[in-house]
């Protein structure tokens, strides 16, 4: 079964996904419970090079993020551009 996204401001369809049922969210969440052993394992230093690294990986595709996402819910790009800047933001500190 696949799901319709639609940009509410215009209802214009976006893209089609394919809906997850059960079986697919089960195997979401088995999986990330296998990888966090995994995550735990690594330093705490090479942990926050991960983060950090992400952060940066937001910011340099900051404006393609915030078009993706002004698309997705239907609002103004100046909101999307900040809610972008505060992921990235997010990241930085955590890490």
């Amino acid at each position: 079964m696949t799901l319709t996204v639609l940009n509410p401001a215009t209802e214009e369809p976006i893209t089609e996904l394919e809906q997850a049922g059960v079986s697919e969210t089960d195997a979401a969440v088995a999986r990330a419970g296998q990888a966090l052993p995994e995550w735990r394992r690594i330093a705490p230093g090479d942990r926050a090079r991960l983060l950090l690294r992400l952060g940066t990986l937001v910011e340099e595709h900051a404006e393609e993020l915030a078009r993706i996402e002004s698309r997705n819910v239907g609002k103004p790009i100046s909101g999307a551009r900040g809610e972008v800047g505060m992921v990235a933001q997010v990241f930085h500190f955590y890490a």
